[in-house]
């Protein structure tokens, strides 16, 4: 019984080795990919205008990100209103939101159209 098993788990690792190869191998899916990742990855420079934000921005809330990417002046206020920080982040959030749901509606094109 535990054989069963074992060789069970081996084909379930095979068939997704399988899969992964197949879905490398697809060039509609690697040239999607790659338009997606350079589009994504233009569009978020110009949003953000610093590329070095855009970590910050997918990781922190609003408040934290405007904490640690807002520059203040000498005397201790922001020099960009939290209101414009708040349109930015909300376009980055979004651009990255929209490139994921649409590379997981790739893949699962692609496994529904192999069957």
């Amino acid at each position: 019984m535990q054989q069963n098993f074992i060789e069970g788990v081996l084909a379930i690792t095979r068939d997704i080795k399988l899969f992964c190869l197949a879905l490398i191998v697809n060039k509609l899916f690697m040239g999607f990919l790659v338009g997606t990742v350079i589009t994504v990855l233009l569009v978020g420079f110009i949003l953000s205008k610093n590329p070095l934000h855009i970590p910050m921005i997918l990781r922190y809330s609003r408040a934290e990100s405007f904490q640690r990417i807002a520059d203040r002046n000498q005397s201790g206020t922001f020099d960009r209103s939290f209101s414009e920080f708040v349109k930015v982040y909300s376009q980055v959030r979004a651009l990255f939101l929209i490139a994921f749901i649409s590379f997981c509606l790739m893949v699962v094109v692609i496994v529904l159209k192999q069957n």
